[in-house]
């Protein structure tokens, strides 16, 4: 068993390819593959022998296979976009699948089982829709400092939500003037999927 991404990312697909081989000594009438699905992910599709049920748990028909024939069986999932948020970090998820021939016993069936581990990441589009002052003073006057509100307006693009923000601003004036403070940061804390989150700060102008 393999898997397309490691690591994989929250919020996108996953996809699992689960090689089944016949190593003899005699051809098998039907073999299935019972695949038990990480928790945190979500079936998405296989191929056309493959059924979730229950919930949680794909099984898989081979079919025949002749000796040293092998069948390439892809189960895609859905990793849960809060995952790692959830886990407040990356993490770790686990696929397990088995093999059984239904045409009658195993010569080995120490060799039945497998499993998969992957690293799953957050990774996210944020953005700053706007920014811009607000309810800015009508007229400000020399050597009086005037607090002026910058207002922002944030969001996250996906594929992994809520995401931990930290904005960080910088702020200089011209040389006739002063502002405080030139560098300041605020953290975001779980910021949704196209939530728009609004982040205000005060800035103190001085014209000289």
């Amino acid at each position: 068993k393999t898997a397309n991404l490691d690591p994989a990312v929250a919020g996108r697909v996953l996809t699992y390819a689960l090689t089944v081989e016949n190593n003899g000594p005699n051809p098998t009438a039907g073999a299935r593959v019972v695949d038990v699905l990480p928790a945190g992910t979500t079936y998405q599709n296989g191929d056309g022998g493959c059924v979730e049920a229950p919930l949680g748990i794909v099984t898989c028909n081979a079919g025949a296979l002749a000796v040293h024939q092998a069948r390439v069986i892809p189960i895609t999932v859905l990793v849960a976009a809060d995952l790692v948020y959830n886990a407040g970090a990356p993490t770790t998820i686990t696929n397990r699948a088995t093999v059984e021939n239904l045409a009658g016993p195993d010569t080995d069936g120490g060799n039945n089982s497998v499993s998969q581990t992957t690293r799953v990441v957050a990774v996210a589009d944020l953005a700053i829709v706007s920014f811009a002052p607000f309810n800015a003073p009508s007229e400000i006057l020399v050597n009086q400092d005037v607090s002026i509100t910058m207002r922002k307006v944030v969001t996250n693009l996906g594929p992994s939500a809520p995401m931990d923000v930290k904005l960080i601003r910088t702020a200089s004036a011209p040389s006739d003037s002063t502002v405080t403070p030139t560098l300041a940061t605020e953290n975001v804390a779980g910021l949704r999927m196209n939530e728009l989150r609004v982040v205000d700060e005060v800035v103190l102008y001085r014209p000289l």
